[in-house]
């Protein structure tokens, strides 16, 4: 009876110990760097490889890189000019700059001009931002938005007949292009020939996700999803929350999760396609604000407002 009791006993311990959530799946959130980057205010965080970089967006802008893991740092003080964002596509790290745009091919070691097509005029103080979205790479530059189809060798305009400015963020699904401004949201359907505003008066839109055939907006008043290329919008909701307006300026993804970076609550995830979510900040206490969040070998990278940079296993 005694034998039969322990083995109840065990069996129930392992089933408890594989029950996991989301939040408590990897054992929480670790802070990356121990040493100071900076402010500690990581605006704009990438990976090539091995090597992880990082934007400390304080008065000096200050960008960092490690090819260990964050156990060590180094400055980069070989670009030109002050450095106000950073992205990675295939090979080529780029960074926007107050001069445009530079491109390395050999993780920073080194640093080209990038800009061509871009209008950025010398001893200019206006500041160049570099990102991607679902796979390309854009510029924003007073207002407007450029694009790359060459590696940075050459930059277009990326929003047609659009005029409206300033432009914040795009998505190109392949069908539509979908832009955000600051006077609304609009999408086209023929190149950017001609464009609609979207129904819902979404002015603050920060970043889109496209996750399958819906597009996810983060904006400063919430998380908005569409199922007709930003046509309509409807509101996320919060479980557990009532009445939570989150500021919400970045996203991803990583299987058949979304995660959000809130801008003074921590990480969010949802796993139905964006209709609602839930915290996801075990191990951080207070939960940061989050101005940037990447995903690579297995795990969730977020840059923060004064915390520097954490990590979660997903």
């Amino acid at each position: 009876m005694i034998k039969n009791w322990i083995c109840l006993l065990f069996t129930v311990l392992c089933l408890v110990s594989c029950k996991k959530d989301n939040n408590d799946a990897t054992g929480g959130w670790e802070k990356v760097n121990n040493t100071n980057l900076g402010s500690n205010t990581i605006s704009s965080i990438a990976f090539s490889g091995n090597t992880i970089f990082a934007l400390d967006n304080s008065t000096a802008k200050t960008l960092y890189k490690s090819s260990d893991n964050g156990a060590s740092w180094s400055a980069l003080t070989n670009i030109p000019k002050t450095v106000v964002s950073i992205a990675v596509l295939n090979s080529y790290v780029f960074v926007g700059t107050v001069g445009g745009v530079y491109r390395s091919a050999d993780n920073g070691l080194t640093w080209n001009v990038a800009a061509t097509g871009l209008p950025v005029t010398e001893g200019t103080s206006d500041g160049c931002f570099v990102f991607l979205s679902n796979n390309s790479l854009y510029a924003r530059y007073k207002g407007l938005i450029y694009k790359t189809n060459d590696g940075g060798s050459t930059w277009v305009g990326a929003t047609g007949t659009l005029t409206t400015s300033p432009q914040r963020s795009i998505l190109n699904t392949g069908f539509y292009i979908i832009v955000a401004t600051d006077q609304g949201v609009y999408y086209s359907n023929n190149n950017g020939s001609v464009w609609r505003k979207s129904a819902l008066d979404l002015k603050v839109v920060n970043a889109f996700l496209l996750n399958g055939e819906t597009v996810i907006a983060v904006a400063d008043n919430g998380i908005f999803y569409s199922y007709d290329n930003g046509a309509s919008w409807t509101t996320a909701t919060f479980k557990n929350e009532t009445n939570k307006v989150p500021y919400a300026g970045c996203i991803t993804k990583s299987g058949k999760n979304i995660y959000a970076g809130l801008k003074s609550d921590g990480v969010y995830i949802s796993a139905n396609y964006g209709l609602s979510w839930t915290k996801f900040n075990t191990g951080m206490d207070p939960a940061p604000g989050v101005l940037d969040m990447a995903v690579a070998d297995g795990y969730l990278y977020i840059g923060t407002n004064g915390n520097g940079i954490w990590k979660i296993k997903l």
